[in-house]
């Protein structure tokens, strides 16, 4: 047998043309689904990358929203092969071949507009960039419909002009001779014959019109007559019409000779076509199956996680998904009940391996990996052959003895019962003397059997191992669920008492039954309920996991919702608190102007009072601080990442800082007050706020906070110490804007309870310098401002120092 039949024979074993069909139906086009129904597995590993790795970005943009614009076209070889011989091709041809071309600039435009997500596929769909203007051309030329447009020449716009005049006037005419010879005619209309016009004239007419019969009706009662006045306007359309004919072709044969030089990028912008097709219907099989593109593993290997069998994910059935582990060199023993799936899964193992070299989806999870193998060798079914008077094992026999001549490393055997239908102590013997030369020679083997003694040499060779189809004894039917490490019961007795064989058969078959068999066939059978004891506590504790992870989302979602209504009422509550405190310093002011002369102690302590409440609330503080989230598990954690807004402290500075920009260089900028500056991200920290109580409202513990810092009593007076944080630079400043930020910076300053500060205003007009320091020595809170030491700046500074 030639290795060609082997190929053939291990691709019927697997239903490979069937699955290549079922594939072949999502796509558009008769030339990509001739090609995916005789798509073969790619002769190198190489070659199998490249197609997966197409396939990989079009999965990736599909489920990016992104999907292929694949389309209908044609096959235009025909017509790209007249046209490089510069042979006229037909109008229709044309059109076809200007749906190909647009088609392959939309593909190309597609292709460059993901190449930086999809690089491979972009180099796939790529045309030449003078398939443009000639798509142009073409479209000028044809319209839509496959005919020569009117402007396609000036000669065929004048001769079909022309036409439509005549046509019009023979049209007019006839119509005429309707009404003349009405009573001669067997209907009141005109027709057409041999492309001229004739009157359907009664063979037993009263009269006879004077002209040519052309043709007659079936019966002959009817004889279709060009009358003698219209011939001549009748012969000069078909003139017309031989001349528009004629244009039409000089059209065709000048377009054919403009596309003559570019026949290799037309015939390959096709090929774009018709791939951009196939992919798009290998994306669109990959999401019916929930398939992927999984990476190669090493030569010969096969790890498969929650593996199923694509053509019965095809079907809508309930699949069950099989873990599959298998090195090089090395075999599986699968055994358990009959109709028990071991055959499902031997195809599915041939499948994957057949899928991943042909450039596939397999329906597989992503923790999976898939070698490459040069050939799939099978031997599935029956091979029997009267023809050659060979019986089934017979037939068998010759295909084992073929495989065994060409399996190698890198090759894939799969054997349905190997070396049944014979005695079971010499089949059984034979099949471990097979499966052990398979494995020497370096193929990845998998068989199914039912001969204990090839499960048992299973569980003592070093280099195969057993896999068991379950059971389940309570429902009496399989589970097709495959676990590896373990050899299966038969369950004969179950299965042949379950489809209808007398109980008084099986029990008399179980007394029969040599006393060694018979313990170990129970001990199998208490080994495959214990597996399914143990499968299903696995899958209530999966079920448990789940349901747990499910609670603790929707326990965090609960929590934030929580947390963000309760920060939203704090910060309507802050809000409203800065509001009644910028007011109550307005009105301050105003009565301050009304009591300039009058000393008012009172005034003043409620002016102060009013001043360290606004700095419970002033920016950077507790309130403001819980309201931007800053006292919360996050900020009391290690840093996560720096992002613009986060509120830090800088080593050595006790106000905060906000963060300007990310981290660069172990660097970051940030805003101290109303200083810009670079430190280091080692120098950051966050600090913890206070607890906080549950029992009072935001409103309420804030007032009260407000309170209890007017009543502090006023410390010593020291004077500033000139660093960043007490420093405020207004150069430059309208006087109005100026003002208003002072005031903050006080608040700031009282919040972080420093002593006093500084205000750089520069000299400039004097207006902005004497504003400053009219507004500190009137402000409430304000003990003394005066000009800056020389040493300190001179009098482009103002120092002033906090009531405390």
């Amino acid at each position: 047998m030639d290795q060609a039949w082997h190929i053939d024979r291990s691709l019927h074993d697997l239903q490979w043309s069937e699955l290549c069909e079922k594939i072949a139906g999502y796509a558009h086009t008769d030339l990509a689904k001739s090609q995916i129904q005789k798509l073969q597995p790619a002769d190198d590993q190489e070659t199998a990358a490249t197609r997966l790795s197409v396939l990989r970005e079009a999965l990736f943009l599909a489920q990016s929203g992104a999907a292929i614009p694949a389309g209908m076209v044609r096959d235009g070889l025909g017509s790209v092969e007249r046209i490089r011989r510069q042979v006229a091709a037909s109008a229709e041809e044309l059109l076809n071949l200007k749906k190909t071309l647009f088609l392959a600039g939309v593909l190309d435009r597609f292709g460059e507009q993901h190449e930086e997500a999809a690089p491979v596929l972009g180099r796939v769909l790529a045309v030449s960039q003078e398939l443009g203007p000639l798509a142009r051309a073409l479209d000028e030329a044809i319209d839509d419909e496959g005919q020569v447009r009117d402007g396609a020449s000036p000669g065929l716009l004048e001769a079909r002009t022309q036409l439509v005049s005549v046509r019009r006037q023979l049209q007019k005419r006839i119509e005429e001779l309707v009404g003349r010879y009405r009573e001669a005619l067997s209907d009141g209309f005109y027709a057409e014959r041999e492309g001229r016009y004739v009157l359907p004239v009664r063979a037993d007419a009263p009269f006879r019109v004077e002209g040519t019969v052309l043709d007659t009706s079936a019966s002959a009662s009817t004889l279709y007559v060009e009358p003698r006045e219209i011939a001549p306007l009748g012969n000069k359309l078909r003139i017309l019409q031989l001349r528009v004919a004629e244009e039409e072709a000089l059209v065709l044969a000048s377009l054919c000779v403009a596309l003559s030089p570019h026949a290799d990028e037309i015939q390959w912008a096709q090929e774009v076509c018709v791939r951009a097709d196939l992919l798009a219907a290998c994306v669109k099989f990959a999401r019916a199956i929930d398939a992927r593109v999984v990476p190669f593993g090493d030569p010969g290997t096969l790890s498969l996680k929650q593996a199923r069998h694509p053509l019965l994910c095809l079907e809508n059935t309930s699949v069950v998904a099989n873990d599959f582990e298998l090195g090089a060199a090395s075999g599986l023993v699968l055994s358990g009940p009959n109709a028990g799936g071991k055959t499902v899964a031997l195809k599915t193992l041939g499948l994957m391996a057949l899928m991943q070299s042909s450039g596939l989806p397999v329906p597989v999870d992503e923790e999976s990996a898939i070698g490459f193998f040069s050939e799939v060798l099978s031997d599935i079914g029956d091979d029997q052959s009267l023809a050659m008077s060979l019986s089934t094992f017979s037939g068998h026999i010759e295909r084992v003895a073929s495989i065994l001549s060409d399996a190698a490393h890198g090759t894939l055997v799969l054997f349905d019962e190997l070396m049944g239908g014979t005695d079971p102590n010499e089949g059984a013997a034979l099949a471990i003397a097979t499966i052990d030369e398979l494995v020497e020679a370096g193929a990845t083997v998998c068989v199914t059997t039912h001969y204990e003694a090839l499960k048992e040499h299973a569980a003592s060779a070093p280099n195969i191992q057993n896999a068991a189809v379950g059971f389940d004894f309570s429902k009496m039917e399989p589970t097709f669920t495959v676990e590896m490490g373990r050899p299966g019961a038969s369950s004969a007795f179950i299965v042949a008492q379950r489809h209808g064989l007398a109980g008084s058969i099986t029990k008399r078959a179980e007394e029969i039954l040599p006393d060694v068999l018979s313990e170990t066939r129970q001990d199998r059978l208490e080994l495959e309920q214990q597996a399914i004891l143990l499968r299903t506590e696995r899958e209530h504790l999966r079920v448990a996991v789940v349901e747990h992870e499910s609670e603790t989302r929707r326990l965090a979602l609960e929590r934030e919702k929580v947390k963000e209504a309760r920060l939203k009422d704090l910060g309507r509550e802050s809000d409203a608190l800065r509001a009644e405190v910028s007011q109550a310093r307005a009105d301050l002011r105003s009565l301050r102007q009304r009591l300039k002369s009058t000393a008012n102690a009172d005034l003043k302590e409620m002016e102060r009072a009013v001043a360290k409440a606004s700095a419970v609330v002033a920016l950077g503080s507790s309130v403001d601080r819980e309201v931007r989230g800053a006292v919360s598990e996050d900020a009391k954690a290690p840093f996560g990442a720096l992002v613009v807004g986060t509120l830090v402290y800088v080593k050595g500075f006790s106000s905060p800082a906000k963060v300007l920009e990310a981290p660069k260089k172990g660097q970051v900028k940030v805003l101290a007050g109303v200083m810009k500056m670079s430190v280091p991200v080692s120098e950051l920290e966050r600090r913890g706020g206070g607890s906080q109580s549950s029992a009072a409202s935001p409103s309420a513990s804030t007032f009260k906070k407000a309170q209890n810092i007017a009543k502090l009593a006023v410390g010593p007076r020291v004077p500033p110490v000139k660093s960043n944080d007490v420093i405020l630079d207004l150069r430059g400043r309208r006087v109005e804007e100026s003002l208003l930020e002072l005031d903050q910076f006080i608040d700031e300053l009282l919040q972080r309870q420093e002593t006093g500060g500084f205000v750089l205003h520069g000299h400039g007009t004097g207006a902005l310098k004497e504003a400053v320091r009219l507004h500190l020595r009137a402000h409430c809170c304000i003990a003394e401002a005066t000009a800056a030491e020389r040493d300190d700046g001179g009098d482009a500074w103002t120092t002033f120092w906090l009531e405390m």
